[in-house]
């Protein structure tokens, strides 16, 4: 067996499957979201049970997504 070989299933594991890509994505948007909540409610110095409406651009998404090495979201937009 050639090395790639054996690199290749032994790191096999830690290769990511498109559905952690999108679970990793879904995490990253979620975390952005709430981190922008929160951020708005102390601004406007709203109770932190209030719910407050947050937006995120698709440039923005795009960014995270580049951050973990994706390119292509339409599999993450159609999963969720």
């Amino acid at each position: 067996m050639t090395v790639a070989r054996q690199l290749s299933k032994k790191l096999a594991k830690y290769k990511y499957a498109k559905s952690d890509i999108n679970q990793l994505l879904f995490h990253r948007l979620n975390k952005e979201a709430n981190d922008r909540a929160l951020y708005m409610k102390v601004e406007r110095g709203v109770e932190t049970t209030e719910k407050v409406n947050v937006e995120l651009t698709m440039h923005e998404l795009r960014q995270f997504a580049r951050d973990y090495g994706v390119t292509e979201l339409d599999n993450f937009i159609k999963s969720s």
